[in-house]
């Protein structure tokens, strides 16, 4: 008897965990809308920031992928958010394929708007692994739009993406922007295809020192590809501190580059860079008189400010 009594107790008590397991596994679905006041975990109770959908992941601990469906619309954010989940790709509500013309069809991009907060230096910074977004836009910060940080946010992706208005033309500040995207600190593997870097510009003085990219610290390996840079005011892409192998290859610069399209820097006490490749671009006009007619500028290399080939080869455009 008093056996068949324990047995019992130890399978009430193992029931009483299933529930918990069992909605942990299952929450693989996060939805938005703006102005959303719930959980996120139904299309009904929409989360309406990005802190709160984060908030939501972090408690379910998903031990699969993620996704995170988005409503059209502005959504809110003031400081920065350091996304810590990882293998969460963000997508309009409803959208499965098509490009551009079907988002439009969706009521177009959900964006991700940093409301010009001077309290928060990026929207986003990503530490996690493989984080994707997929036809998201990122919008008014004056230091910059995303962070990549560290190696824990290697995988990152970006397809479709937007990112505009950024730097001191847009959010006025006494410290100057710095980039749209910005892979940082050793992040590795990070791919950026079919974006958009449009309106991203500093004012006065400082009007170089934003980029489309900004990639430092050892921020390697990373894919920017069929992208176009528009109205860019410093260098489109900059290259800094030992990142290296990173390929860019397929895109369009319109109005884009201070001195170059594709810029190397680096201070006395930094690494230099090796290996990035250039390859397919089309060059269609600085955003500021350039020192130099080519794509690449390494500032090291006074006069002709040519990249040598083992740092920055630059082919067919």
């Amino acid at each position: 008897m008093k056996l068949k009594v324990v047995i019992v107790a130890i399978s009430v008590l193992a029931l009483s965990f299933m529930p918990a397991l069992t909605v942990r596994a299952a929450v693989r679905t996060i939805w938005m809308s703006p102005g959303g006041t719930g959980s996120g975990l139904t299309p009904q109770s929409p989360a309406g920031s990005l802190r709160q959908a984060l908030a939501t992941l972090e408690s379910a601990a998903p031990s699969g992928p993620a996704t995170v469906w988005m409503k059209p619309g502005k959504y809110r954010t003031t400081g920065t958010v350091l996304w810590t989940v990882p293998r969460v790709t963000f997508k309009p509500t409803g959208y499965v394929s098509g490009g551009w013309p079907a988002v439009a069809r969706l009521g177009g991009y959900p964006v991700i708007d940093g409301a010009c907060d001077p309290h928060g230096l990026y929207v986003l910074s990503i530490r996690a692994p493989s984080v994707a977004f997929i036809y998201i836009q990122f919008a008014d910060r004056r230091a910059g739009l995303v962070q990549l940080y560290g190696p824990s946010s290697s995988g990152a992706y970006f397809y479709g993406a937007s990112f505009t208005r950024a730097g001191t033309a847009y959010c006025p500040g006494s410290t100057p922007g710095w980039g749209g995207l910005l892979p940082y600190h050793y992040s590795q593997g990070w791919r950026v295809i079919n974006s958009h870097f449009v309106d991203l510009i500093d004012t006065g003085p400082s009007a170089g020192l934003i980029h489309g990219i900004y990639a430092r610290d050892h921020a390697s390996n990373g894919l920017v590809e069929y992208n176009a840079f528009v109205n860019v005011a410093g260098d489109a892409i900059r290259v800094r501190d030992g990142s290296s192998y990173n390929r860019v290859t397929g895109n369009t610069f319109i109005h884009a580059g201070a001195d170059g399209y594709i810029g190397d820097w680096h201070s006395p006490t930094e690494a230099k860079s090796y290996g990035n490749v250039g390859s397919g671009n089309h060059w269609r006009g600085y955003y500021l008189p350039s020192r130099i007619s080519r794509p690449d500028f390494c500032y090291d290399q006074y006069p002709t400010y040519a990249c040598p080939a083992n740092r920055m080869l630059i082919t067919g455009g």
